[in-house]
């Protein structure tokens, strides 16, 4: 037999088939979107796709290995939004571990279609959540899908029974939905989905903010120094309602909490990568 006819039977013996397991990743996406996304399929060439509620089919793996940074910022697909440990808990991912960004690989197309995929179509699905009614009392807008208000609003609660001067950093915020690009690239912020909130005020930190430049493990100018003075508390109080923290990112946004449930340990037990110890590389 030929080269190319000896690859091609090779991929069909190692693709997977329809009794086969779908990748761990995936099947956490699933758990994590209930109202929106239906389950893990193979298709005949051993190529696993995401089918929503609404029967469409998405692409989990585009097949590209060994992505640099930069192009899983511009080029990820679903695989890699989901391939990353987020490592929830008070004592753990602070500071980050260098080059470790968890949750900053967004697969566009998936949060088009979850949330919106225009302004006004996105803005269609916004309904306004008071924050910390009893002292901030401040209107904040975010997504009914997936019940995301619910889940802010949860935060906020929980959030107004701290003691004082933490919650007090928590009063001041920057808002939630805006349809814009992140700062300096074409992609779209999450913030544009209702999906994102900023709080902190003066307390709050952002790593292009910083004037002395830290070596990132691959010797790169990569983010400023490390800085946080976001009490660990709130970041808890995000946390149990399935918001990730930007102050566990090395490229560190400290005001920063968006709603991504498939990073966070669910109520179903579905498993989560296993996490680096704090300052460490995975």
């Amino acid at each position: 037999m030929t080269g190319p006819v000896l690859l091609l039977l090779a991929r069909l013996l190692l693709a997977p088939g329809p009794g086969d397991a779908p990748p761990e990743g995936l099947s956490r996406l699933i758990a994590a979107y209930p109202e929106k996304l239906d389950a893990a399929v193979c298709d005949s060439e051993g190529r696993w796709q995401l089918r929503w509620k609404d029967s469409t089919l998405m692409p989990w793996d585009d097949g590209v290995e060994n992505k640099s940074p930069d192009d899983l910022l511009e080029h990820p697909d679903l695989e890699d939004q989901v391939d990353v440990c987020y490592p929830a808990g008070r004592d753990r991912g602070v500071p980050p571990a260098p080059g470790h960004d968890p949750g900053r690989v967004r697969y566009e197309p998936f949060f088009r279609k979850m949330y919106g995929d225009s302004a006004r179509e996105a803005e269609r699905n916004l309904l306004v959540v008071l924050w910390l009614p009893d002292t901030a009392n401040r209107k904040m807008r975010a997504s009914r899908v997936n019940e995301v208000y619910k889940h802010l609003e949860a935060v906020s609660r929980d959030v107004a029974a701290l003691p004082p001067e933490v919650r007090q950093v928590a009063e001041a915020s920057f808002g939630t939905f805006n349809w814009r690009t992140v700062g300096g690239t074409t992609r779209l912020s999450a913030h544009a989905f209702g999906i994102a909130v900023d709080i902190g005020g003066k307390a709050a930190d952002f790593w292009r903010w910083g004037t002395k430049k830290c070596r990132s493990a691959q010797g790169s100018e990569a983010s400023a120094c490390y800085r946080n003075r976001i009490p660990l508390e709130i970041v808890d109080a995000f946390e149990r309602h399935g918001f990730i923290w930007g102050g566990k990112w090395s490229h560190f946004d400290t005001m920063h909490f968006e709603y991504r449930p498939e990073l966070l340990p669910s109520p179903t037990g579905t498993p989560l990568p296993h996490c680096p110890a704090p300052g460490t590389s995975r």
